[in-house]
């Protein structure tokens, strides 16, 4: 019998994801992938919803997931391992008279609905990368709350965005986020200081 490999995310905002122009974050998924025996979580990287042909002929199989902390999806992982196992060991390829697809056997079928059962319970706050958008969280006067001048260098707008996220996230129930467009907020009020 084959162990599923386990791949761990290592940052924790590596399912957060979002594309300069794009109003929202890409959505975040669990892949069991039956070709290669892994078990994975990772963004979808296609902005258009489409999905790979290794998706639509259920080879890498797709369980959507909110944008998670790395502890907390890494903690999933562990947990679905067993069922991935269960899946792993009852499938087979499948000539469909167009393409080649994976079939579940039954002990797989139910495995898959025991990974349906534990996603569907949900998640908590703390386990959610909490997400806000620049516009949302300042209020104009950075320049003169954290003294940002023309010569403020990109070092310390770094440490200015780390300051105001930490803010946000001690004021929520979350343990790890992200302000989008906040570095290029910032990195604005320091070009308006420059034009004063």
């Amino acid at each position: 019998m084959t162990t599923i490999q386990v791949i761990k995310c290592t940052w924790a905002l590596e399912l957060c994801r979002r594309y300069e122009g794009r109003g929202e974050t890409q959505t975040a998924y669990i892949e069991l992938d039956l070709s290669e025996g892994t078990l994975l979580a990772d963004y979808d990287s296609q902005i258009d919803g489409s999905a790979p042909s290794a998706v639509r002929t259920g080879f890498e199989r797709r369980y959507r997931i909110p944008v998670l902390t790395a502890v907390a999806v890494n903690r999933l992982l562990a947990k679905l391992a067993p069922l991935a196992d269960r899946i792993l060991a009852d499938w087979e390829k499948s000539w469909n008279g167009e393409t080649h697809v994976a079939v579940l056997g039954a002990d797989a079928k139910s495995a898959e609905k025991g990974m349906d059962v534990v996603l569907e319970a949900g998640f908590d706050a703390p386990d959610i990368v909490g997400e806000w958008d620049a516009d949302d969280v300042t209020n104009g006067s950075e320049a003169d709350e954290y003294d940002i001048v023309a010569g403020t260098t990109d070092e310390r707008l770094t440490e200015i965005a780390a300051e105001i996220t930490e803010g946000m996230i001690g004021s929520s129930d979350h343990t790890v986020g992200v302000i989008h467009e906040l570095d290029a907020y910032l990195r604005r009020v320091r070009a308006e200081a420059d034009a004063e």
